[in-house]
């Protein structure tokens, strides 16, 4: 039984070794036309500006909303970012 458990290890290792130099000749990143068939597709320019928009007005949003709650909050400086976003973030139950 030990000489079985033994072999068996010892095929574990060498199919440990083996895939471990398979996956080392793998290269780490590959240009998206070798993977992809078909043609690939890109966000549109327009929807990529609205999305950065959109952020940027949820900035905006919550910079307003960080410059209402400073006055009421002593740790504002701190933590008045993080209050906004949690308050954002809730059920609004």
């Amino acid at each position: 039984m030990l000489n079985r458990q033994l072999r068996q290890a010892r095929a574990a290792v060498k199919r440990c070794k083996t895939l471990e130099l398979r996956r080392a000749a793998v290269p780490r990143r590959l240009p998206v036309g070798q993977v992809v068939a078909g043609p690939v597709v890109k966000l549109a320019t327009e929807r990529m500006h609205l999305t950065s928009l959109l952020k940027m007005v949820a900035y905006q949003v919550e910079s307003d909303l960080f410059r209402l709650v400073t006055p009421h909050y002593k740790r504002a400086e701190d933590e008045g970012r993080t209050l906004v976003q949690s308050a954002l973030a809730s059920a609004a139950d």
